[in-house]
């Protein structure tokens, strides 16, 4: 009996050995919230919306979570068309945003992407 308890406390006592994979998820950069939208106030999207007017600009809001300082890469895309804009993280949770006057009619679609080239977050709307 005394050596089963002996045991217990040894098992017990013992650090589990964190993976790889769940340390790696808490370093790892993750978009907690994103929204589409015409104007960006007090760090939080105003009218949020899916579907804009050519020429419009349209913002893209971003809450981050991070284990360190990172850049992002977001990608705006319609047709044939691409532009890319980088927003750096200064901390987490980081709230950031960007914007894309969308000149082109049609359907498009924004991408964020880690450092590593990870997408993390797509969305797509329409421009009329």
């Amino acid at each position: 009996m005394k050596t089963f308890w002996m045991m217990a406390g040894v098992l017990i006592l013992a650090p589990a050995p964190i993976s790889a994979s769940f340390e790696a998820d808490l370093q790892s950069t993750q978009i907690v919230d994103a929204k589409l939208g015409t104007s960006v106030v007090n760090r939080e999207i105003t009218e949020a919306a899916g579907e804009f007017a050519v020429n419009d600009r349209v913002y893209l809001w971003l809450k981050v979570t991070s284990g360190g300082d990172e850049a992002l890469r977001v990608t705006w895309k319609t047709g044939d068309h691409v532009w890319t804009s980088d927003l750096t993280l200064g901390g987490s949770p980081w709230r950031t945003w960007c914007y894309k006057t969308a000149a082109l009619a049609g359907s498009w679609t924004v991408t964020v992407a880690d450092s590593q080239g990870n997408i993390l977050k797509e969305m797509k709307f329409e421009v009329k």
